[in-house]
């Protein structure tokens, strides 16, 4: 997936991650054909599978959280998501896969790492896992985004300063 995708996938309807689902695909097959020794194409599907992840989680704070915040890392966006998971109303309270969790953490040490220092390159079994969590990511924003109440209307995020923050 090239550069230019990915701005085209960044301007789509925030509610369409089934495009996204079918380019990870596409790109899944792609890089489980790399060879070992093809370390320029497996670190650049790595940047591009990075910036898709970062996407996705921005996806839900724009749509969900309905704010116009940037978080200015990957971690700080991580950090938002799972407030807003513990600001939905009572009864869709849920919390981030703990293997989900750990993989975006580990997605956002990669991230800065190769910011800091960009010779940094990646295996072509790196992008494999990265890929597949791009993939679970696709499909756990797909999740959230188009979760609804039983009369149909989207379920959102009540007021986060109605509700007393508690740790759980």
């Amino acid at each position: 997936m090239s550069e230019t995708d990915l701005k085209a996938e960044e301007n789509e309807n925030p509610d369409d991650i089934t495009t996204t689902l079918d380019n990870l695909r596409t790109t899944r097959a792609i890089i489980y054909a790399l060879k070992d020794s093809d370390i320029e194409s497996a670190t650049q599907f790595g940047r591009d599978t990075i910036l898709i992840i970062t996407n996705l989680l921005s996806r839900v704070v724009t749509q969900i959280g309905q704010t116009n915040v940037q978080p200015p890392t990957l971690e700080s966006l991580i950090v938002y998501v799972r407030n807003l998971m513990h600001t939905r109303s009572a009864h869709m309270r849920q919390t981030v896969p703990t293997a989900l969790l750990i993989a975006w953490y580990e997605v956002s040490q990669l991230m800065s790492i190769m910011q800091n220092e960009p010779e940094v390159r990646i295996t072509a079994r790196k992008s494999k896992q990265l890929v597949e969590i791009a993939y679970d990511t696709a499909i756990w924003t797909y999740k959230q985004l188009t979760i609804q109440s039983a009369n149909g209307n989207s379920i959102d995020f009540i007021d986060r300063s109605s509700i007393p923050y508690t740790y759980e």
